[in-house]
């Protein structure tokens, strides 16, 4: 028995994802034992995320020949393993293997003699397999597979080095050395800004957010992947120092429009004191025996542009 990719008509002509990933499903109760699993050529993707670890190493415990491409993408997947596999034909889709992602994952063991194939010949060779951004995979195991894919289009995977959160909705997310994937930030991300920096092999994207100031970026360390777009646009509220600005588009291919007016650069800091009109006319500060309240807020002063910021109520 093998397992073949299956198409059914749609509008794009894309494989049917339900479809895909019943196969998945279906294999793991099926193709229990096989020593063959798939058949070249074909546009099959094995999707990891459907099944449990001991379903997904049970089922290639045996595998001695695949014919397909595996990704293993946000499991809890703790090891990875292919004991007796000793040919991998990748799809025509892509990598043979993409390993993304797993935050538990500490290990993934071959064959030692195992033979990577390529499917597509008469493209431009691809990367024979990806695996990055899985913080907790070992030393050792990081070795063992750097010698595995030596004759192969490969990047060794950094150690330390984390997924990219996606969209960034708390700070404190951006706690890692470095980062694989882009970072999006959310519209009103909390938290503090992040103490320390990082490597980022991927884009940043700041987009129709509420976030005031983003001096923290000029720490992080951008390594711009194929296909993605650094943008900082449509941001009202985001007031972009010159040298962060000059900083930013020294270093990266980036969009910066549609925030705040340049104006903005010459109000003083969030936190200020902004003078009253008593204290301009006079120069003596103002000590007053009533309750103040600073309304409207450093955001609404910053986009409406107002001159008085603080309101006295007695």
């Amino acid at each position: 028995m093998t397992v073949t990719d299956r198409r059914k008509s749609t509008d794009n002509g894309q494989t049917d994802d339900r479809i895909r990933l019943i196969l998945v499903q279906m294999s793991a109760k099926f193709c229990l034992g096989l020593t063959k699993f798939g058949r070249p050529p074909n546009d099959f993707v094995f999707d990891a995320q459907m099944l449990s670890e001991n379903e997904f190493n049970d089922l290639f415990e045996n595998v001695v020949e695949i014919a397909m491409c595996i990704e293993v993408r946000n499991t809890m997947f703790r090891r990875i393993r292919f004991p007796k596999l000793q040919r991998w034909y990748s799809c025509n889709a892509g990598p043979a293997l993409t390993v993304i992602g797993n935050p538990e994952l500490t290990s993934i063991e071959f064959n030692k003699n195992v033979q990577f194939l390529n499917s597509h010949p008469n493209t431009q060779q691809p990367y024979m397999a990806i695996i990055r951004g899985n913080r907790n995979l070992l030393p050792e195991s990081i070795q063992e597979i750097a010698a595995v894919f030596q004759s192969y289009r490969f990047i060794v995977p950094t150690e330390g080095e984390c997924s990219s959160p996606g969209y960034v909705r708390d700070l404190a997310q951006l706690n890692c050395d470095a980062y694989y994937g882009d970072i999006v930030f959310g519209q009103n991300p909390i938290g503090d800004i992040p103490s320390s920096a990082g490597d980022v092999e991927g884009c940043v994207i700041i987009k129709d957010t509420l976030l005031t100031d983003i001096e923290f970026l000029r720490n992080f360390r951008f390594k711009t992947r194929d296909g993605c777009r650094n943008l900082i646009i449509g941001n009202k509220y985001l007031c972009i120092s010159e040298e962060l600005e000059r900083h930013l588009r020294r270093h990266l291919d980036i969009t910066i429009a549609n925030n705040m007016h340049i104006s903005c650069r010459e109000l003083p800091p969030p936190g200020s004191h902004v003078p009253s009109l008593f204290e301009s006319l006079t120069g003596e500060g103002t000590n007053l025996s009533c309750q103040s309240e600073t309304r409207p807020t450093w955001l609404e002063s910053r986009s409406n542009m107002m001159l008085e910021a603080t309101v006295v109520i007695c």
